[in-house]
């Protein structure tokens, strides 16, 4: 069968007509997550994996132990936007500098942007380097997890018509502190990240004198699950979670 030219005209209003439809059924369903046996999807980058998701995992079972949470990783094949469309996913943690404006957003939390290297690399005595000499040392950074999206470090470098050299490029964050052992590289990441990591390995902490803006991390979600009272649920879990984590940070609403 084939869909009349009338049919086709069709096809928008009566998807709008349906989403109506699903946010009365949502705005009266009451939702449990003590009894919800529902699975939860997310999709974020690793560089959270530290620090931020234990207490995401500790919250969330406490909550809904007989729920199920499912992380994705995100990666430039992935395309998020049609996963959050699709319900593949139910919300995507990033902090890309231009998030997509179709979708709904929450911020969750800021940080502050430092350097990270080996006890042994010749900035690790300076504790400051000036801008000269951030941009001539060699950089491990992370692969862009969106072709569309550059990270919020070589975007604003690119506003102030400098550019650092990336001599490694890696799809594991998490990995790169151990790349900094045995290296003359540099991280540039938020300062929680590399605080976590210096507690564990051999590295220093480095600010640098160059105005980077903060880190600033948001979830976001699809019109779809706007009104769904379990990923609502869930999108005041991650707010509450972020606010434990970083107390000064004004709350968000998660509506």
């Amino acid at each position: 069968m084939v869909p009349t030219d009338y049919g086709l005209r069709l096809l928008g209003p009566v998807e709008i007509a349906l989403r109506e439809i699903s946010r009365i059924g949502a705005k009266g369903d009451d939702f449990d997550p003590s009894q919800s046996d529902r699975t939860f999807h997310i999709g974020c980058p690793d560089y959270l994996n530290a620090w931020l998701l234990p207490s995401v995992v500790a919250q969330f079972r406490m909550l809904a132990p007989m729920a199920v949470l499912e992380f994705h990783a995100l990666g430039p094949t992935v395309d998020y936007e049609l996963a959050l469309e699709t319900g593949d996913l139910d919300l995507v943690i990033g902090n890309w500098p231009n998030p997509p404006e179709q979708l709904h957003l929450s911020n969750l939390f800021s940080d502050e942007i430092v350097c990270l290297v080996s006890d042994t690399h010749p900035l690790a005595r300076r504790r400051v380097v000036s801008a000269d000499q951030y941009l001539a040392a060699s950089h491990v950074a992370p692969t862009a997890y969106s072709v569309s999206q550059q990270g919020i470090v070589d975007v604003h470098l690119r506003r102030v018509r400098q550019t650092r050299r990336v001599a490694v490029t890696m799809p594991y964050f998490n990995v790169m502190p151990y790349v900094l052992l045995n290296s003359d590289l540099v991280l540039t990441t938020t300062r929680s990240f590399a605080e976590h990591y210096v507690k564990l390995l051999p590295l220093t902490v480095v600010n640098v004198e160059m105005d980077f803006p903060p880190m600033v991390y948001y979830q976001l979600w699809h019109e779809r699950s706007h009104y769904a009272t379990e990923v609502r649920w869930l999108r005041c879990l991650l707010v509450e979670v972020s606010r434990t984590l970083f107390p000064t940070i004004e709350d968000e609403s998660a509506a």
